[in-house]
């Protein structure tokens, strides 16, 4: 049985790719409900209105994985050696014209 190539997004509404939504095994198609737009969206709002829980979640996550952000954000610097200075360009910048 061929897999369908659309989708409808449960929140949207909108007929998208099968693309458009990540990835969940435990489906029966395989994908998400909600296309990565909105999935995305959704995750956004989730965290402003729970901060606690959020700061809370992103305390243990950095704690439990030191490895894995040091090489994320040493990759990070790599590819963008510029950074700090563009960020202190900024903020020097917007500390002027206040």
């Amino acid at each position: 049985m061929e897999k369908p190539k659309t989708k409808n997004c449960k929140t949207c509404r909108q007929d998208k790719s099968v693309e458009d939504f990540h990835n969940q095994k435990a489906s029966k198609d395989g994908r998400q409900n909600n296309c990565k737009k909105c999935a995305n969206q959704l995750r956004r709002d989730w965290a402003k209105n729970n901060r606690e829980k959020e700061n809370n979640r992103m305390r243990e996550y950095y704690k439990n994985n030191p490895e894995k952000l040091s090489e994320k954000n040493k990759k990070y610097f790599e590819k963008n050696p510029n950074y700090h200075k563009d960020y202190y360009h900024r903020v020097r910048k917007n500390k002027n014209s206040h």
